[in-house]
């Protein structure tokens, strides 16, 4: 397991999408020495559909010598792993760290789409993209999901899959994810709290980029983050 710390000393990343990048010049570059971004995800596909955006994000966060490259994917019930995997494969490279986005689309807030989206995710598919993607980069793989998602966090969990949270709440900041359990989701599906990797807590403020961007920590410090990156 990762060497985890206080949180005053966990490594910093950030994640971005499809509509936020490098800008001018190398946006990760400046993130790296303004603001102690040592890591960092961009979005590569959506779905069946690649984002275009993230190779400028790739090559930015590449040449920016970050420690952690990451690529997330969000998974759409809806379409077959084949789907899926066309618009990931081409973003995937020894090194890089895959996540993958358990989350529901956008219109499924009200408790009817929620239970169609749930019903709809099929455990399977979501192990078979990970083990996929690992095969290639020959790095760790995550998945990024929440409280309402914990079912299938458990199953890729089993496979040693880790955790990326995104949670925050006023409790959760509060308590500063100190324990490294997430808060409230011990017995959900019958096992503990599970510990997290990656905690997803806000938004800040980085150079050159108009809007904040989603703002994240490693459970450990540098040192942690780039042994667990090398081990695979």
């Amino acid at each position: 397991a990762p060497a985890r710390c206080a949180p005053e000393r966990r490594a910093r990343l950030v994640d971005v999408s499809r509509y936020q990048g490098p800008g001018e010049g190398n946006a990760w570059a400046r993130w790296r020495a303004e603001r102690g971004v040592v890591g960092g995800f961009a979005r590569c596909a959506s779905g069946r559909h690649a984002d275009e955006t993230y190779w400028a994000n790739a090559r930015a966060m590449r040449d920016a010598g970050l420690v952690l490259r990451g690529a997330y994917a969000w998974h759409d019930p809806r379409r077959s792993v084949d789907d899926h995997w066309r618009a990931i494969y081409p973003a995937l490279e020894a090194g890089v760290v895959f996540a993958l986005d358990i989350e529901p689309w956008p219109s499924a807030q009200p408790k009817t789409a929620l239970r169609v989206w749930a019903a709809a995710t099929r455990p399977g598919d979501l192990v078979e993209l990970c083990c996929r993607a690992r095969e290639v980069t020959h790095a760790p793989a995550l998945c990024y999901t929440a409280g309402w998602a914990w079912r299938w966090g458990s199953v890729l969990a089993d496979l040693g899959v880790g955790l990326w949270v995104a949670d925050a709440s006023r409790a959760a900041l509060a308590a500063g994810y100190a324990t490294h359990e997430v808060p409230g989701w011990s017995g959900i599906d019958g096992v503990p709290g599970e510990e997290w990797l990656v905690w997803q807590h806000g938004v800040a403020p980085m150079p050159g980029e108009p809007a904040p961007v989603d703002a994240d920590s490693w459970c450990g410090d540098e040192a942690s983050l780039r042994a667990w990156v090398a081990g695979g």
